[in-house]
């Protein structure tokens, strides 16, 4: 930083000053305050220098504080940020987790287990789907498929009507033909 004049190093103002009272020596005392002005205006101009040297300098401190607060800002504004995407991530997961606990219930709940108000798991249904399965096949007189007969089919031929019926086991297969 540049060297500052501080107002210790201004020349002696000449003491006592002159008086128009004092005519005997008014003359010299005002030669003494006009030398003593004379240098006193480069001294004052050195002092100016050194204060526009320092307001130079604090201006370019000034300058160089504003990214930094304009950076402090905005970390302040990805903190809050961060911290709504946390609150929102944590939403999703509970969510998530929530979501796929009713499905795993939808999917697993045991028979007569509602999982909501009227409304039963899969695996409910399936067993409802075998035990009516085994009831008609009971009924009808027709073997009931079971594990291992995956591929097998039953055709049954109405001669009345001329249709005829294949079901084939294990698949989602059901075949209408007429005879």
């Amino acid at each position: 930083m540049a060297d500052v004049q501080t107002l210790d190093h201004l020349p002696e103002s000449p003491n006592p000053a002159p008086t128009r009272t004092d005519s005997a020596s008014f003359d010299s005392r005002g030669d003494g305050v006009m030398s003593w002005l004379v240098a006193l205006v480069p001294a004052i101009n050195t002092l100016i220098a050194g204060l526009n040297a320092v307001i130079g300098h604090l201006n370019t401190v000034v300058a160089n504080l504003l990214p930094i607060q304009q950076a402090a800002d905005n970390a302040a504004v990805a903190s809050a940020k961060a911290s709504e995407a946390a609150t929102i991530r944590d939403d999703a997961v509970a969510q998530t987790q929530s979501r796929m606990e009713k499905a795993d219930a939808f999917a697993n709940a045991p028979l007569n287990a509602e999982v909501e108000v009227g409304k039963y798991s899969a695996r409910h249904y399936a067993t409802q789907a075998a035990a009516s399965a085994s009831a008609a096949s009971a009924v009808s007189g027709l073997p009931a498929f079971g594990a291992g007969d995956a591929g097998k089919a039953v055709v049954v031929n109405d001669t009345c009507t001329g249709f005829s019926i294949e079901v084939v086991s294990r698949c989602k297969n059901l075949f209408v033909t007429q005879g």
